[in-house]
């Protein structure tokens, strides 16, 4: 696992329909990070000093959620992501791990869907770009549904 964080750009999608165990592996793995239990091995990551940030969507604004869970206020885009370079960099310089376990991410993208999507979508894709950075060792882990993906694809108008 360590390898894959190290090789791809930092962010990844769990697929697969419901009740296939998304949820559980995103405990299993926040569990197995943390040292708590050992489910399996995650190939030197659980050596580092990890900070898991268990987070379950809502039919809400992306922004305004992270910003209530993190600053417990309001936040602009710019400040989350403070926010989230702080925690990371509170982990040390050496061997720290911020995760971002985003569950039911599709309730945010149902939500940007019929409300604001270009607005709505500026904080995952900024995600997308943080979790690119090799100099930082952030990742971010959101299951999708196939119905949601192909929903999330179709709306914005790519073939499925």
């Amino acid at each position: 696992m360590l390898t894959i964080l190290r090789t791809v750009s930092g962010r990844f999608t769990i697929i697969g329909s419901y009740g296939t165990g998304k949820s559980s592996f995103l405990w299993a793995l926040s569990n197995v990070l943390r040292n708590k239990k050992h489910f399996f091995d995650a190939g030197g990551l659980e050596k580092m000093k990890v900070e898991v940030l268990p987070l379950v969507g809502e039919f809400h604004s992306v922004t305004e959620f992270f910003g209530q869970k993190l600053l417990d206020r309001k936040a602009s885009t710019e400040e989350i992501f403070a926010e989230i370079y702080h925690r990371y960099h509170q982990l040390g310089k050496k061997n720290g791990l911020l995760v971002l376990m985003i569950d039911e991410f599709g309730k945010f993208l149902e939500y940007a869907a019929k409300n604001t999507p270009g607005r709505e979508l500026l904080l995952p894709s900024t995600t997308r770009r943080v979790c690119k950075q090799s100099t930082y060792n952030i990742i971010a882990l959101r299951p999708y549904t196939k119905t949601l993906m192909l929903i999330h694809f179709t709306k914005w108008g790519a073939k499925t």
